[in-house]
C-alpha cells in the first residue's frame, strides 16, 4: 500500500503560522523549567553548609528517664 501527501506552499505557511505560538510557549515553558532546576540547584547548594553543621553538632536529648545528656545516645542519621 503506498501513500502519496501533497502539502501545497499556501498551506505550508498556515501550518507554520499555526506553530509559531506554539514554539514560543514552548520556548517560555523551557526558561521556567530552567529556572525552577537553577533554583533548586540553588537552594540545595545554600543548604549543604547548614546540614553539615548540624551533622557536626552534639545534640542535647532528654532520654525517657527524664536525665538530660549532652551528647546523643544515639548516633544521628542525616537523610539527604
Amino acid at each position: 500500500m503506498t501513500a502519496e501527501l501533497r502539502i501545497e506552499p499556501d498551506e505550508l505557511k498556515t501550518v507554520a503560522a499555526e506553530l509559531k505560538p506554539l514554539a514560543k510557549e514552548l520556548q517560555e515553558m523551557a526558561k521556567k523549567l530552567k529556572t525552577v532546576i537553577g533554583n533548586h540547584t540553588t537552594t540545595t547548594d545554600a543548604l549543604q553548609p547548614v546540614v553539615g553543621n548540624l551533622e557536626r553538632l552534639s545534640v542535647e536529648m532528654k532520654p525517657a528517664d527524664g536525665n538530660r545528656t549532652t551528647e546523643a545516645d544515639e548516633p544521628i542519621t542525616v537523610i539527604r
